[in-house]
């Protein structure tokens, strides 16, 4: 980094773990996964490199689950699963699941990296409103033209169920998409608040609402094969 005075790195929301309410930049980090203690160990290197000299500046963008065209992960999967009327409602979907669109993350990246100042800032990132998992589900479905079904199934019932699944990964090393850790993760709040950011001055194009139409939109209009389409609930992110 000979001669490099801006540094900008993308960490994630994962290294605040998973604490009792919505995640603001004043907590102190606590992440549970690998993944998280990977990006925080990054955020530490990236923090004593700042401290090396005065007119170093970095930033770091705590991103929650980003979506948007023609990334085929956490949201497509859902999308996919709607779509397709595979839809299963696990809980009362009353669980806040904070999600960003990708084109009001890189607004924000830039928006922050032309005010950057000597030292080390980090933000959070996540649209407005925070929506509910069964919001989502019935924004994407709504978007779609379709109804989902009103079958829930209780959270200790489909963690349970998904047992037998957990004992096959572990015994064949697959990557199991529907296992209880990630039905549990789906039906447990991932509320992430970017209030910081905000007070900046910084005010996204699109809402919630508006970044998942957009992507059902793009979702729609392309027509992907079925090799493509990854069905089981969405990662441990979100």
């Amino acid at each position: 980094l000979s001669g490099v005075r801006n540094f900008c790195f993308f960490s994630s929301v994962a290294v605040y773990g998973e604490p009792p309410g919505p995640t603001h930049e004043g907590l102190i980090p606590a992440p549970l996964t690998p993944y998280g203690r990977s990006k925080l160990a990054a955020e530490r290197l990236v923090a004593a490199w700042v401290a090396e000299d005065k007119d170093r500046r970095a930033l770091i963008v705590r991103p929650t689950v980003i979506y948007g065209p023609d990334n085929y992960e956490n949201m497509f999967r859902l999308i996919t699963r709607v779509a397709q009327g595979r839809y299963l409602q696990v809980g009362d979907g009353q669980n806040v699941k904070s999600t960003g669109y990708i084109e009001n993350l890189v607004d924000a990246t830039i928006f922050l990296m032309r005010r950057m100042a000597p030292g080390f800032e980090v933000y959070n990132y996540a649209d407005e409103p925070h929506l509910t998992s069964r919001q989502i589900a019935e924004q994407i479905a709504s978007t779609l033209g379709v109804e989902l079904p009103t079958l829930r199934i209780p959270t200790r019932l489909a963690t349970t169920a998904a047992y037998p699944l957990d004992m096959i990964a572990r015994v064949t090393g697959w990557n199991i998409r529907v296992t209880s850790s990630r039905i549990a993760k789906y039906a447990t709040t991932t509320h992430h608040l970017a209030e910081k950011i905000r007070a900046k001055g910084f005010s996204p194009r699109f809402s919630s609402r508006e970044g998942l139409r957009k992507t059902v939109q793009w979702f729609a209009s392309t027509r992907l094969s079925e090799t493509k389409l990854g069905f089981g609930l969405a990662d441990r992110s979100f």
